[in-house]
């Protein structure tokens, strides 16, 4: 059992709706809740929800967050590069992020990063809700050529090469090439 069918499974054992559930975390979070549309995409399984994201559907579901656990009985899991995790395509930017994994609660997110040509991701800033923890982005070329900017510096990462550094600083992405280009992109600890 996966994740997102144990989620509905509870939900459904409690007989509530989904829309119950997501009134629940916004009365609890307010402002900070999830909203509708991502909590639909973590049930149907199209994205999985960070550490924060699942603490606030365990709420909803009045649930512990173990409760929601998956073991899972096996030494790895193999994930066919036909089957990703989950995406993310950023909005108006010819851009891209496949998750790898959904292995959320073991302290990484991996994602592939694929950016067409001319392609440029809008600028983030990975700052924790509760101030709680620093996050940290590790970045790996894959293919082609990926510019990352953190605050004012600029890394040229060609393949095989590597930068890392706190998220919380403003980055972002561009491929200033006229070749799609790719990297590996993982968030410690993930990023809710």
């Amino acid at each position: 059992m996966q994740l997102h069918d144990k989620i509905r499974q509870i939900r459904e054992e409690k007989g509530l709706r989904l829309t119950d559930v997501y009134e629940r975390i916004k009365e609890q979070f307010g402002p900070r809740a999830i909203n509708y549309r991502t909590l639909q995409r973590i049930e149907a399984g199209e994205t999985e929800p960070g550490e924060f994201s699942l603490y606030r559907i365990s709420i909803g579901l009045n649930v512990k967050i173990k409760d929601l656990q998956v073991e899972e009985n096996t030494l790895a899991k193999f994930i066919p590069h036909d089957k990703p995790q989950g995406h993310y395509d950023y909005p108006h930017a010819k851009a891209r992020a496949i998750k790898l994994s959904t292995s959320k609660l073991k302290g990484l997110l991996p994602q592939k990063l694929i950016l067409a040509a001319g392609a440029k991701t809008p600028i983030e800033k990975n700052i924790d809700p509760d101030n709680l923890k620093i996050y940290e982005k590790w970045v790996y070329g894959l293919k082609g050529q990926v510019t990352c900017v953190v605050e004012n510096e600029e890394y040229a990462i060609g393949k095989n090469d590597v930068v890392f550094f706190e998220a919380q600083n403003a980055h972002y992405f561009e491929n200033r090439s006229a070749k799609s280009a790719s990297c590996l992109v993982i968030y410690s600890p993930p990023y809710p």
